[in-house]
């Protein structure tokens, strides 16, 4: 039989070609989409970094002695957390009384713990929209025969090992900035806003329920063999980390803070 003076054959030839084309076309433009998109992400790459981070390609020696902390500054988180119950009766005198508990009670960091009561629970960067963020114990697995941190589904992952709310060492937490293919979440989407944040808070709730604040001191991009981000340090710190760019992830968004106190 022949259509519009083609056999059948030849039509279903030309109808399969064209659509071969149309899906190479498609391919094609999807492909240089995505170069252009990579390119322009990968451009702003440095505009990312921020501040200073507390950890370097040189390990703390074990067994380092904690630098004394800061009352005034543990003073000044604990004060803001108890304001923001809305703890601020003010005393004689103009000072609230959440800053009068804050100065006696944050003169120094919480002595050290059972682990198990230590173990991080939930995180809040309000600045960032993150609020009770679910923090659940992550390990490692092979993925092509290497050896990879995993990471949460829908929650924060702490890297088990790394430090302990509040205590001397390098508290890790990871999330997933997107996830379209294993379809676990977004969780840290908005973390690379803290680049323009430095100074916002990172609170961490542990098992006994005490929160643990922390402020972001730094905040870069490196390279997923960047190990080095994950040291220990000397003092309490906590290591926020995620996929960058979006889409891309062959990059790594890291923000560092320090210890400030309590409640």
């Amino acid at each position: 039989m022949r259509r519009g003076g083609i056999s059948r054959r030849e039509f279903l030839a030309r109808l399969s070609g064209n659509g071969l084309l149309a899906v190479g076309g498609t391919l094609l433009g999807a492909s240089a989409a995505y170069g252009i998109y990579k390119d322009h992400t990968e451009a702003n790459l440095k505009s990312l970094k921020r501040g200073s981070l507390l950890t370097s390609a040189a390990p703390v020696q074990a067994g380092a002695q904690q630098p004394p902390a800061d009352a005034a500054t543990q003073a000044e988180a604990t004060a803001a957390a108890a304001a923001s119950n809305g703890e601020t009766t003010e005393q004689p005198g103009g000072a609230s009384a959440a800053a009068s508990a804050a100065a006696t009670s944050a003169a120094a960091p919480p002595a050290a713990v059972e682990p198990d009561k230590l173990k991080p629970l939930k995180l809040t960067i309000d600045t960032i929209g993150l609020v009770n963020a679910p923090v659940v114990g992550t390990g490692t697995k092979l993925d092509k025969g290497v050896l990879i941190w995993d990471v949460a589904d829908h929650a924060v992952g702490y890297l088990l090992g790394t430090g302990l709310p509040g205590q001397p060492g390098n508290l890790v937490l990871s999330g997933h900035i997107s996830a379209p293919l294993s379809g676990q979440g977004n969780i840290f989407h908005d973390l690379p806003a803290l680049a323009n944040r430095l100074g916002a808070r990172a609170s961490v709730q542990a098992a006994d329920g005490v929160w643990y604040y922390y402020k972001i001191t730094g905040t870069d991009v490196v390279l997923p063999a960047d190990s080095w981000v994950l040291n220990p340090t000397q003092g309490p710190t906590i290591t926020l980390l995620t996929c960058y760019p979006d889409g891309v992830y062959d990059h790594r968004f890291v923000a560092q803070g320090s210890y400030i106190g309590h409640s």
